[in-house]
């Protein structure tokens, strides 16, 4: 009986496959993480979704009233819900975290939270039941004081909350609602 070589068994041929992949994925200078990887899936939209009434008070409600202390809490929270981190929060701005379904985006940072869709209709109105119904003693502050994009504006025992309204292109207009805890 001859010798078929040390390549013909199919052992052989599947370890020398694993050893070429091996090699490959030690080519690349950067290897990609999963956020990255996820990211590059998502549709365009997931950025300003087009999320219900309903779903942008319920996120708002979930992730940004209850959410835990520490970005580090909130990074898990968000993770655990299947949101992923566009960029990391840094001095100068917040996180931003996205779905890949019609769930608004959150932005998160150590005193903020809020999130973000495309503006539709009934969600001011929900937005005002959920404030007065959560936040009992809310005052009203004029939002003219805090700029041009400001529709609304209240004072919380805690902070301060506020609505904003942006053109994004065209008729296409976002709605973000942030609630702001300075540190204690």
């Amino acid at each position: 009986m001859s010798n078929p070589g040390p390549l013909t068994s199919s052992s052989a041929r599947r370890g020398l496959g694993l050893l070429a992949l091996a090699a490959l994925a030690g080519c690349s200078e950067a290897r990609p993480d999963a956020d990255r990887l996820e990211l590059a899936t998502l549709p365009q939209w997931t950025e300003v979704p087009k999320s219900s009434p309903y779903q942008f008070v319920t996120a708002f409600a979930q992730y940004c009233v209850g959410r835990p202390s520490g970005m580090a809490a909130t990074d898990t929270m968000l993770r655990k819900a299947g949101y992923v981190p566009r960029h990391p929060a840094t001095a100068r701005r917040p996180a931003l975290y996205l779905v890949d379904d019609w769930r608004p985006a959150v932005v998160a940072d150590e005193r903020l939270c809020g999130v973000r869709a495309v503006s539709r209709t009934g969600q001011t109105d929900r937005l005002n039941r959920f404030i007065g119904e959560s936040f009992p003693a809310a005052r009203a502050l004029p939002p003219a004081r805090f700029g041009v994009d400001v529709e609304q504006a209240w004072s919380t025992d805690t902070g301060m909350i506020a609505t904003m309204r942006n053109d994004w292109v065209g008729n296409r207009s976002t709605y973000t609602v942030v609630l702001y805890e300075p540190a204690p």
